[in-house]
């Protein structure tokens, strides 16, 4: 497919700081200029895994196809570019990414719990 990967701004900046970094890196490539082969190639990741990451992208509606003959290519904003740039680059930590993962029954108050009856 020919078609250019472009961010959603709106959307984007909603979603971006629960993005994990390697996709906030492949985010910030979607330019309108590159195709999923190009970010592929950008990130170092296989094709196919790129494509799942950026199906889910679209999923959440931060990205959108542009059709290789659209007219007008918008630039992103300086505004826009510093912010996704401020975000942080460091990687989570094993232990927070289990963190993230868990469930959060943990921290609920007993009462809180759903009393699953044997």
């Amino acid at each position: 497919m020919d078609d250019r990967l472009e961010i959603v701004l709106p959307r984007a900046a909603a979603e971006f700081k629960r993005l994990p970094i390697p996709v906030r890196r492949l985010l910030q490539l979607c330019d309108g200029t590159r195709t999923v082969e190009k970010l592929s190639q950008a990130v170092s990741l296989p094709p196919d895994q790129t494509q799942k990451v950026v199906a889910r992208l679209e999923k959440l509606g931060v990205v959108a196809r542009r059709k290789r003959d659209d007219k007008k290519k918008r630039q992103l904003s300086a505004q826009s570019l510093a912010w996704m740039r401020a975000a942080p680059t460091r990687e989570f930590t094993t232990d927070e990414e289990q963190f993230f993962e868990s469930t959060i029954d943990h921290l609920l108050e007993p009462q809180d719990r759903l009393i699953e009856e044997a």
